[in-house]
């Protein structure tokens, strides 16, 4: 009989903590190490929406000690820089990273919106070589 265990193909980090983000906020629980993984899966789970203007995107660099940089959109399934509305409200938003950065993090800006969210990071088929010629 098949299994369909996905467990022990993944791994999850956080990468904004729930919370309520608030006009003038901007929040990212830190770097993602991608390092001995094949793919990431970018998950946000959004409760209310209680004002347009939170924008969620997603960054990347080579190092630690590199500057941050928005993802390109072709390191992305979905665009980056995603604003949420509140058709978004108790939804989760997905986006796929396909980039070749070691380090990636979620950032949610609420240059101008209010909305209650959290965001994950799977990381997925471990010891899987990602480089710049794949």
């Amino acid at each position: 009989m098949t299994q369909r265990d996905i467990h022990t193909n993944i791994d999850s980090a956080l990468a904004i903590k729930p919370d309520q983000y608030a006009s003038g906020e901007t929040n990212s629980e830190g770097a993602v190490d991608l390092q001995g993984y094949g793919s990431a899966a970018i998950r946000v789970v959004v409760g209310a929406v209680d004002t347009a203007g939170v924008t969620i995107k997603v960054q990347e660099r080579d190092s630690e000690s590199d500057d941050w940089a928005d993802a390109d959109d072709d390191h992305l399934q979905g665009s980056n820089a995603r604003e949420l509305e509140s058709d978004d409200a108790e939804s989760v938003v997905e986006m796929g990273y396909t980039g070749y950065k070691r380090y990636i993090r979620v950032l949610a800006d609420a240059s101008t919106g209010d909305a209650h969210l959290a965001a994950v990071v799977e990381r997925g088929h471990p010891g899987v070589r990602v480089s710049k010629e794949d």
